[in-house]
């Protein structure tokens, strides 16, 4: 299926990044050590796999998989980089760069120290984007590959913007890229010390020192390896070495890279190719090799053991509002656990709430759908602002694991919030007294992340 070539990027910028918080959060929160109505049994997958009926079962198999992803390409307008062309035109270049900085145009921020950002300081950015060499011409534009996992900004720089006095949500932040991951760089900032790149699913801007450019030919082999890996734990470390000696680089659970094929498999190790930099900026590729416990050849197959035991290899990772530092935030979170399996979702929490097959409409009783007709480690729960995995029912209370920053307890007042800040495992009477009710009142969308029939 020829996929469509042009992103919508102003509606990815609106509502991209679920915060996973009140809004006015504060770094003073109470630090919570374990979530309520939560047993320290209830901190292993294996608790919920031998509570789910048939856990090896397969969910979707390859051909479902298949189809569920070209559904998914079609409904969300992901893009081909294999098939982006060699021109872009240069009013929608600028009309993307636009896009995601728009909002930034109209707020007030804070730095670090809470010093207020000013106007100019913002307004100043625009200057770095060389708008006025986009004119009206077609551009040439390159294919590329991630060759260190990387941050995707709203503008070229690393500075923070934060909505707020003491948070900690960086507005500039958009999302993280894994390495390997195939893209086109549409544009440079004035130094092209930043590149402004396409992936297939959403566009910012990202250091060049992480994008090494390559052929269209190159870039099928990163779109859609005949032979790949894909990393099974939360960090991996790849070795210069098949016996695991001398350490190399790492990758991110759910990175996919291709086999070295001309390798003879060694014993302990899966050899893969590692994408590099050269001084030029364009892709050069060498050996590594990855401890066999750590990743899997090909995809893992999409059952409830294999998602419930990806979810909880993350459990307690710190929570990263975008991606920034490594982490993941809510729906990052979620896009990890389905990248092992190929499964394609949307980046932000809304609309993987909409994916697959829906099981909610207003009005249902939400611990009753999940019960009935949720599959651990295959449901989704979505509400505004957050999504969740859901992992099975205990005495008639649906549970699920989630990048969750922040909660209210008790009274729902300021001094009740509670700040988890990591992947946590928890009932959905959260936030009962908060003024916008429990996580179950709020829930907007259930979907099993299966074929719609």
């Amino acid at each position: 299926m020829r996929i469509l070539r042009t992103l919508p990027i102003l509606l990815i910028w609106a509502t991209l990044l679920c915060s996973c918080a009140p809004s006015g959060f504060s770094a003073k929160g109470v630090p919570v050590s374990i979530m309520p109505n939560t047993s320290p049994g209830m901190l292993t997958a294996g608790y919920w796999i031998s509570n789910a009926p048939s856990p090896d079962k397969l969910i979707m198999d390859n051909t479902e998989i298949a189809q569920f992803n070209s559904t998914t390409m079609e409904k969300y307008r992901f893009v081909s980089i294999s098939d982006y062309g060699e021109y872009k035109s240069s009013t929608e270049i600028k009309a993307y760069i636009l896009a995601i900085f728009k909002d930034i145009e109209s707020q007030t921020f804070y730095g670090n120290g809470d010093r207020k950002i000013s106007k100019s300081e913002v307004t100043d950015f625009k200057e770095t984007f060389r708008l006025d060499e986009l004119s009206g011409d077609m551009k040439a534009v390159t294919h590329a590959v991630v060759v260190n996992h990387t941050d995707l900004r709203v503008a070229p720089t690393n500075e923070h913007f934060y909505r707020g006095r003491n948070m900690r949500l960086d507005s500039l932040q958009i999302t993280s890229l894994l390495v390997g991951t195939p893209v086109v760089v549409l544009w440079t900032n004035h130094d092209s010390s930043w590149y402004f790149v396409q992936s297939a699913v959403v566009s910012g801007w990202t250091p060049a020192e992480n994008i090494a450019y390559c052929t269209p030919y190159e870039i099928k082999q990163w779109e859609s390896p005949t032979a790949f890996t894909v990393i099974t734990r939360y960090r991996a470390a790849i070795y210069d070495d098949e016996y695991l000696h001398a350490y190399k680089s790492w990758g991110s659970l759910g990175a996919r890279l291709p086999l070295d094929t001309a390798i003879q498999k060694p014993t302990n190790a899966i050899p893969v190719q590692i994408p590099h930099r050269n001084k030029h900026g364009w892709l050069y590729v060498s050996t590594g090799y990855i401890a066999k416990s750590d990743a899997n050849i090909g995809y893992l197959p999409y059952t409830t053991r294999n998602a419930l035991n990806t979810a909880f290899e993350m459990l307690n990772d710190p929570y990263g509002w975008g991606g920034l530092d490594s982490k993941q935030d809510c729906s990052g979170f979620i896009s990890k656990i389905f990248d092992t399996f190929g499964i394609l979702l949307p980046r932000n929490s809304h609309p993987q709430g909409t994916a697959g097959e829906p099981l909610y409409s207003a009005g249902a009783d939400v611990k009753r759908v999940l019960a009935e007709s949720g599959i651990a480690g295959g449901t989704l729960v979505q509400f505004p602002g957050h999504i969740m995995l859901y992992i099975g029912t205990i005495n008639s209370e649906p549970y699920a694991i989630h990048n969750l920053l922040s909660f209210y307890a008790d009274g729902g007042e300021d001094k009740d919030l509670r700040f988890p800040a990591r992947v946590a495992v928890s009932d959905l009477n959260l936030s009962t007294k908060s003024k916008n009710g429990a996580y179950y009142q709020r829930v907007a969308n259930i979907s099993n992340i299966i074929i719609k029939r």
